[in-house]
């Protein structure tokens, strides 16, 4: 992907494609117990399939049981148009569901059993999406300039996909995932239970959907009791009384099964989008995402590496596919091992996109961007798929020096406005007319500094300054950061795309100066290992060099504290170190920003901001994932940084 373009990513744009036709259909209810809600509307939509192809009850024993007191419901065809589109040309079909107080007819006619609530009602007038965007923000608090882009995003948006775990693991409770707003801005912490969690967000993705008729199918994992729909579809025409019907449903589901299917459930949405895609518009895509704790089963209900690697298989293929798709993975776990396994797949697997809650979320991307504060309308829009690709890389890494401009442009400057300055110009000026737009917006609620702030903390930007003759370091960023088609002032490739090491420059002149500290004359090696022996002039070796890393001098017992050697760990690849033989695997550290731990005057929040990156430094670090082709000089400087952080 190409952040920043505005034309359709390549992976999105299809050609000689045409839409197809809308399929209707009408329910008197979604959810049959307790009372006659009666919601209707237009949808796309198809059965999720079993591992046969048929149409069927999903495997395992669905969400819960069925109470002797629910009413049963019967379904039946609705009349179909003649539209080629339509019933069997088109695997999408509609559904009738009508009450019915004994389920002995729905099964003696062969039809299909509870599986779908179509949420619709009487075509309404659309409205100008502009307006309607506006709305969203206003709720949001986002700022009104990053419109045009967000509807840049929503004109191409197809529909989008919801697929909820309610698996019975999705009950357990966990402190501090969802968020309080007061009316003063302030948002506290409270506990809920995972699938109360995945109800939140889907509260504000369903109103969303609804105020930006945006086609939206939500499906759960497993059959819920009996009298509750498996699946809903809202979007175009739906009333704000009709939509919060929706989110009363949910809430009324209790996660019961033992199964998560989720390998299955992805293989058979996948057929179904492949068959639809013939019908999209040129540009178009869809957005899935899958709400989950992110362990999926097998078909005994077992969750294991197998079953999982099931899982990754499935979204991979899904993402190698005809189908022009944007996946985000929004995980509902205290696991950190699992949050380990999946933020791989951010880099691992194209157009994937690995989501926490908002609390953990904004620990991320402080790691790599501490100047930006991560808002909670920031983050409902990632989940809705509507945001700009640069807000993907937040919480994967460091923006450059041109991504911050970009991305300052795209969120303060409106439509027609002049452009900031080019950093690569004029640092200072830059961050002077910055400065003065940040100063008209409100402060928002910044979870990891627990309290109100500006937008951006030009402070810590101040420190970024030029990049001007910084081609001799840098910083180790994704590929796809040499593809921005921005202006950069005659800088060269290194100059533009990576940030200035600030005040790395005195640790890098300390290191050298402890490293031959006390140093007359070459000393003779103690063996023949390149690691020991001297290299240069200085006579400084690579065990001198990580010594110096590690340690404020080199006769000194006790290291740097592990946020120091966190955040100097690019010092030790090449080009900064030129004792170590370069390797690909050293492109997979994402620099953690120095300002990263800086004021944060919670322990409490400075703990978990630490926790998340050591998790981090382990992931990189350890022994089952590190290359087999390693040089001795590359195994040394792992087990010195390894042994180093993690103080064995």
């Amino acid at each position: 992907m190409n952040p920043g373009n505005d034309a359709a990513p390549d992976s999105y744009r299809r050609k000689g494609s045409r839409r197809g036709g809308k399929f209707s259909a009408s329910v008197t209810s979604f959810f049959n117990a307790g009372g006659s809600r009666r919601v209707s509307g237009n949808f796309n939509g198809e059965d999720l399939l079993d591992d046969s192809g048929k149409s069927g009850k999903s495997r395992g024993r669905g969400g819960g049981q069925a109470s002797p007191h629910s009413p049963s419901t019967q379904l039946s065809d609705v009349s179909r148009s003649p539209d080629p589109h339509d019933s069997h040309h088109n695997p999408l079909r509609g559904l009738h569901r009508r009450s019915s107080t004994n389920g002995a007819s729905r099964r003696a006619s062969g039809a299909p059993k509870n599986r779908r609530a179509t949420i619709t009602s009487s075509p309404s007038e659309d409205g100008d999406p502009v307006a309607q965007l506006q709305r969203s923000f206003k709720s949001l608090d986002l700022p009104s300039a990053l419109i045009p882009e967000v509807l840049k995003q929503k004109l191409r948006l197809h529909s989008r996909f919801f697929l909820l775990e309610n698996s019975i693991g999705m009950g357990t409770t966990h402190a501090g995932h969802t968020g309080k707003v007061f009316s003063n801005g302030k948002i506290t912490r409270t506990t809920v239970s995972l699938w109360e969690e995945v109800v939140d967000c889907m509260k504000y993705q369903s109103r969303l959907a609804t105020r930006n008729s945006i086609s939206t199918r939500i499906w759960l994992v497993n059959e819920p009791p009996a009298g509750m729909a498996h699946k809903y579809i809202i979007g175009k025409g739906h009333s704000k009384t009709e939509t919060e019907d929706l989110i009363d449903g949910l809430k009324e589901i209790i996660p019961s099964s033992k199964e998560c299917p989720l390998a299955s459930r992805v293989r058979n949405l996948t057929k179904c989008l492949v068959r639809e895609t013939e019908h999209y518009e040129e540009g178009e895509f869809v957005v899935l995402t899958i709400c989950t704790r992110g362990k999926p089963t097998d078909k005994h209900g077992r969750s294991n590496s197998d079953s999982r690697e099931e899982f990754r298989e499935a979204i991979s293929s899904l993402s190698r596919s005809s189908v022009p798709v944007k996946i985000i993975i929004r995980l509902t776990t205290d696991d950190d091992g699992v949050c380990d396994y999946y933020n791989q797949w951010d880099t691992s697997i194209s157009d994937v996109d690995v989501l926490d809650d908002w609390f953990g979320e904004s620990l991320e991307v402080n790691l790599h961007n501490p100047w930006l504060t991560y808002t909670l309308g920031m983050h409902r829009l990632r989940e809705s798929g509507l945001a700009p690709d640069l807000f993907d890389y937040l919480d994967e890494r460091q923006l450059t020096i041109n991504e911050i401009h970009r991305f300052c442009n795209m969120m303060f400057v409106g439509r027609g406005g002049a452009p900031l300055p080019n950093p690569n110009l004029s640092w200072s000026a830059f961050v002077l007319a910055l400065e003065g737009l940040v100063e008209k917006e409100k402060p928002q609620w910044n979870s990891v500094k627990n309290g109100l702030r500006p937008w951006i903390d030009t402070q810590i930007l101040n420190k970024y300054e030029t990049p001007m003759a910084q081609s001799s370091s840098r910083w180790r960023v994704g590929t796809r950061a040499s593809l921005e088609p921005e202006e950069t002032g005659g800088r060269t490739s290194s100059q533009r795309f990576y940030r200035p090491p600030r005040d790395f420059d005195y640790r890098r002149s300390q290191s050298d100066s402890n490293a031959t500290a006390g140093r007359t004359q070459r000393e003779r090696p103690a063996s023949s290992c390149t690691a020991t022996r001297p290299i240069g002039l200085s006579g400084v070796t690579l065990s001198d060099r990580l010594r110096s890393w590690s340690h404020p001098t080199k006769d000194a017992k006790k290291p740097f504290s592990v946020d120091k050697l966190l955040v100097t760990v690019p010092l030790l690849f090449p080009p900064d170190n030129e004792l170590v033989e370069d390797h690909p695997y050293f492109s997979r550290w994402k620099a953690i920003d120095e300002d990263a731990f800086w004021n944060i005057d919670d322990e409490a929040q400075l703990g978990k901001m630490l926790k998340r990156a050591v998790l981090k430094a382990k992931l990189f670090l350890h022994p089952d994932k590190l290359p087999k082709d390693c040089t001795e000089n590359q195994n040394l400087l792992f087990r010195t940084m390894w042994e180093a952080i993690f103080r064995i």
